[in-house]
């Protein structure tokens, strides 16, 4: 039998937990930021951040010089840790195997084992 699995890589999550947990205007570029220290440093952008050039580590007061209608957020890690682990005992409901992908950086994704269900899908 051949194994499959699905990897979900999921590198803005902590930008999408943060627009989740405010209610503010949506289409503005939206990042997270370490409350630790100054000055404060950007931790999470989403993808709109990206594109105005942000990037992490780059200092709170220079992105919002940059790009100036841009939603900031303290970060929230103990918030970001616990969602992936949410969804994996969620996933462990239709798959055998689910494992944290912990990537490059951090926990940013989820492997399940699909050998199993791949017949339900085509």
């Amino acid at each position: 039998m051949t194994k499959r699995y699905i990897a979900l890589f999921l590198p803005t999550l902590p930008t999408a937990l943060a627009a989740r947990r405010a209610a503010t205007r949506a289409g503005a570029p939206r990042v997270t930021f370490e409350a630790a220290g100054s000055p404060l440093r950007l931790a999470a952008l989403d993808a709109k951040a990206r594109r105005a050039g942000l990037a992490p580590g780059l200092g709170l007061a220079e992105a919002r010089a940059r790009v100036p209608d841009l939603l900031a957020t303290a970060s929230d890690p103990a918030g970001d840790e616990a969602a992936p682990e949410a969804w994996a005992l969620w996933a462990q409901r239709w798959s055998p195997a689910v494992a944290r992908d912990m990537g490059a950086r951090d926990a940013d994704g989820l492997v399940l084992d699909a050998s199993g269900a791949a017949h339900l899908f085509g």
